[in-house]
């Protein structure tokens, strides 16, 4: 299987893991464990899906629309001839699933453009998808290990102000993801046993995300994430084992 057939297949299966043992994913998915392309895209792929099915879930149906739905159906046969009957249903069939679709066009629309909280975003999925597979992680260059190394001191405060440099951390070798085009970096650190994954993004590359100036921790099914910002950045630390972790160093 190839690459791309790959992708096909992949794009079809749901971040909720519902398709697990379905056969038709099956070689795909071992594809996508021993190519490491492959397994970065479909993580990516994975947490864009995950915050599109929780923005639609989001979308509130009103309890009266069925109703005005069947109603309009029933007025509009009533004034179509029987011999133009299934005429009459099938237009009004394709004007509602028209209204509905430009319904659910307008509400994601406005939904992407007013602001989200860094800790319930995609960019907060993302983050936690990457944190749970440190096999491929890694990065060099001085910048990058100074920070990791500031890090690790027990003396330091993640949310403590610093200078952080995101083009040279960048340009000599730090960790550096991709989500949509937009770079996010990422160093690797442990503290009081637990590793830990310390993200930073650009404010202007996410500019309808929000985030407290002191951090604050969520939980995702059994994974915590601290997320905070400053004028210039918005900071995520995800701990895979829980927010005790978290809540030691902040």
């Amino acid at each position: 299987m190839k690459i791309e057939e790959a992708k096909s297949i992949l794009h079809g299966y749901r971040p909720n893991g519902a398709d697990a043992a379905n056969p038709h994913f099956r070689e795909a998915l071992a594809l996508s464990r021993n190519d490491a392309t492959l397994r970065a895209w479909f993580e990516k792929q994975q947490a864009f899906d995950q915050a599109m099915s929780a923005d639609f879930e989001a979308i509130e149906v009103p309890e009266s629309l069925c109703d005005a739905i069947l109603s309009a159906a029933d007025a509009a046969a009533a004034e179509t001839p029987r011999s133009q009957w299934w005429r009459g249903r099938l237009a009004i069939g394709f004007a509602v699933a028209a209204s509905i679709a430009v319904i659910l066009t307008l509400t994601l629309t406005l939904k992407s453009q007013a602001p989200q909280s860094a800790a319930a975003s995609p960019l907060a999925a993302f983050v936690i998808s990457d944190a749970q597979h440190p096999e491929t992680h890694g990065g060099h260059g001085e910048e990058a290990a100074a920070l990791n190394r500031l890090l690790k001191l027990s003396t330091t405060r993640l949310s403590d102000p610093r200078a952080i440099d995101f083009p040279v951390l960048h340009d000599t070798g730090c960790r550096t993801l991709h989500l949509e085009s937009r770079d996010v970096l990422e160093v690797c650190f442990k503290r009081n046993g637990a590793g830990l994954h310390y993200y930073i993004a650009r404010r202007t590359d996410f500019p309808n995300l929000t985030a407290p100036s002191a951090p604050a921790i969520a939980d995702h099914a059994g994974v915590s994430i601290a997320s905070w910002s400053d004028q210039t950045y918005l900071y995520l630390v995800v701990s895979p084992t829980g927010r005790t972790a978290l809540e030691k160093i902040l």
